[in-house]
């Protein structure tokens, strides 16, 4: 919850060579929304390349996080 629009998030997958493959993200919108609020997680083929979400306040929130990936792995 206290990422900002343009705050970076960092995906780090492991290869089968032991080594470790980074993938960035930007984030664009962070957000509270209500628990039965699904219309991030329906995909109309525009927004978000990753939707990071959990719930907030005793189940009675769904925080979001909207980022837009930053180009090729390093």
């Amino acid at each position: 919850m206290a990422l900002d629009p343009n705050d970076q998030v960092w995906y780090f997958v492991k290869q089968s060579n032991g080594a470790f493959k980074l993938f960035k993200y930007v984030v664009e919108k962070s957000y509270n929304t209500t628990p039965t609020n699904v219309q991030a997680l329906l995909w109309d083929g525009d927004g978000a390349d990753a939707l990071i979400f959990g719930c907030t306040h005793g189940l009675d929130g769904r925080w979001m996080i909207e980022a837009r990936y930053m180009g090729d792995p390093i």
